[in-house]
């Protein structure tokens, strides 16, 4: 009996060491505040991966702050958990192309990008992944980076402004316009700003994306900034 109370209690310990999270899991960055992630591994090699869901880049975009460029976020207290996938922007609700749970749970204050990483303490190439879906769809959690983390760089994925709220323009101080592509410029400063806490090399970005994320990159070399 003794001997099935030992086995028992080595089970439950060795599957609570499988389900607590490392002290890699989370990380302090710099000026903010601290994160704390989740793991996963890669689709081939089974590497283990550190995710970061849903760090905000900016201060909520509503109120006074709706159509107008993005405001960057201010410091935290205490440790953020980004270990799950975000919500995402406001989109219409088509849903024969999202489901109608993501649909439903889309809010404003989405200004928020995902990181991905093998080794915090590195000093790795960075890729930045803009999502596509006409400018209208999509999430910054459409592509996990079961493959791409195969290879010894950090991942991040950004989210923007979607439709008239990202793209609305009256030609007016109010409504400027084009509040969608200063979202992409402020992520990408965050990245320059904050990804060497991830073990990223700002001194080496990539900037890639899909259908529309690829045109807004395209928009992007003519920015002054």
């Amino acid at each position: 009996m003794a001997s099935k109370v030992a086995w028992s209690a080595l089970v439950v310990g060795f599957w609570c060491g499988l389900l607590l999270p490392t002290d890699g899991a989370t990380v302090q960055i710099r000026n903010l505040g601290s994160v704390s992630g989740s793991e996963t591994v890669t689709a081939r090699t089974q590497q283990q991966v550190l995710q970061f869901f849903n760090i905000p880049y900016a201060e909520p975009p509503v109120g006074q702050r709706r159509f107008r460029e993005p405001i960057p976020l201010s410091a935290w207290t205490g440790v953020k958990d980004v270990s799950s996938p975000g919500r995402p922007c406001p989109q219409p609700g088509i849903t024969d192309k999202l489901p109608p749970a993501e649909l439903t749970s889309a809010i404003e204050d989405c200004l928020s990008l995902s990181v991905y990483t093998k080794n915090v303490t590195a000093k790795l190439p960075v890729m930045v992944y803009v999502h596509g879906g006409s400018f209208y769809l999509g999430k910054a959690a459409d592509h996990p980076p079961n493959y791409l983390l195969e290879r010894d760089i950090v991942l991040v994925a950004i989210q923007y402004r979607l439709g008239a709220l990202g793209f609305l323009s009256t030609m007016t101080p109010t409504i400027p316009g084009n509040a969608a592509m200063l979202d992409i410029l402020l992520a990408l400063q965050w990245v320059q700003d904050h990804i060497a806490d991830f073990g990223g090399d700002p001194g080496h970005v990539t900037i890639f994306g899909q259908s529309a994320g690829a045109g807004a990159i395209s928009g992007l070399l003519y920015s002054p900034r």
